[in-house]
């Protein structure tokens, strides 16, 4: 699952509190190191001249912090015991962590996916609308889709100008006769206003 990148100091001699993993699946990468935490709660630096009540490992790629452990030689210096600890506890955060990483990044992929596909609808819907204005039959955009006249027809026709020109027609010609049976004209309707 993780291939590791770099375990090993430089220097044979330095000991090493800094790892860092690659899932190889995610291509996403952990470093991890060990802390030493001083008095007011927050890391000091190894081996310096703060007092280290505390050692832990944090996660630098998710913010994770691990369990505190007393420092019980009362050294800024850790000892390779306790680096060790520290590194296993990590390792077991990122192999825990590496899979929901996996399944968030699927999920923004896929988000990411849904809206380029609603955009491009919109786009195929806007070019329909525009073979419709140019009296392109549904045969003919239905072939150009893949599918039958009637089920274009049935997909776009809600968005066909054609028909609401007919619609807007048929109202208008609607109107005028109840105006007619009614003996209204245009100018009555505006005096009744």
């Amino acid at each position: 699952m993780h291939e590791e990148v770099d375990r090993q100091a430089a220097d044979a001699d330095e000991l090493v509190t800094e790892w860092t993993l690659e899932d190889r699946f995610t291509d996403a990468k952990f470093v991890g190191r060990a802390e030493g935490i001083g008095r007011a709660g927050h890391p000091v630096a190894l081996g310096g001249d703060k007092e280290v009540l505390f050692w832990r490992a944090s996660c630098r790629s998710s913010g994770w912090s691990g369990q505190l452990y007393p420092n019980l030689d009362q050294s800024s210096e850790i000892s390779p015991e306790m680096v060790e600890r520290l590194r296993q506890e990590w390792e077991r955060h990122v192999f825990a962590t590496a899979p929901l990483i996996a399944i968030e990044q699927k999920q923004s992929e896929i988000a990411g996916l849904e809206q380029q596909l609603e955009k491009l609808k919109g786009e195929l819907t806007d070019s329909i609308r525009d073979a419709r204005v140019l009296n392109l039959s549904w045969a003919k955009i239905g072939e150009a889709v893949g599918i039958s006249k009637q089920a274009a027809q049935k997909r776009w026709e809600n968005y066909d100008p054609l028909k609401l020109a007919k619609t807007i027609k048929k109202f208008d010609a609607v109107k005028e006769k109840l105006q007619a049976d009614l003996g209204l004209h245009e100018s009555d309707d505006s005096d009744q206003a």
